[in-house]
């Protein structure tokens, strides 16, 4: 009689290790920013990127003028006390409220085509942002004296 065949050694499976950086698109009930010298106007969506553990951006894209688009971003790191937000291959969710406070606001037009209308222009702000899960809000005001809002409620 022969004996059984030997069963292969199981190897334990570690579970995925979180990583640091990825995005969040929430869905929106409603949208709206203001562009530095113009009045608010509707977003079409919200873009949250996390690059690391303390450095993220909020995109928010929309109409810039009769047959242009636009982008407003925020970039700033975490305040005291705020979390990163869990991602697993490049896609996060927001689990806790994040505070950010802000470094600085971009502004990127582009064609009806989508080709960019020119360099971005960007400035150092003094600002934050609120991201939680039912609401985000960034506020921003340049050295200078343009100020930026933009908000959004969350379904």
């Amino acid at each position: 009689m022969t004996p059984p065949p030997a069963k292969p050694a199981q190897v334990p499976v570690a579970a995925p290790r979180p990583e640091a950086f990825g995005r969040w698109q929430p869905r929106l009930q409603t949208c709206e920013r203001n562009l530095a010298g113009a009045g608010s106007g509707e977003c079409g969506a919200v873009l949250v990127d996390q690059r690391s553990a303390g450095v993220m951006r909020v995109s928010w894209p929309g109409r810039g003028g009769p047959g242009q688009a636009s982008v407003l971003t925020f970039v700033g790191t975490m305040a005291a006390g705020s979390e990163p937000m869990a991602c697993r291959q490049a896609i996060c969710s927001l689990s806790k409220p994040i505070e950010l406070t802000l470094s600085s606001v971009s502004q990127s037009l582009f064609d009806g085509r989508g080709v960019a209308s020119g360099l971005p222009s960007a400035w150092p702000v003094n600002g934050s942002c609120r991201l939680d899960t039912r609401r985000i809000r960034c506020e921003a005001r340049a050295l200078s004296g343009e100020t930026w809002t933009a908000s959004a409620s969350l379904n």
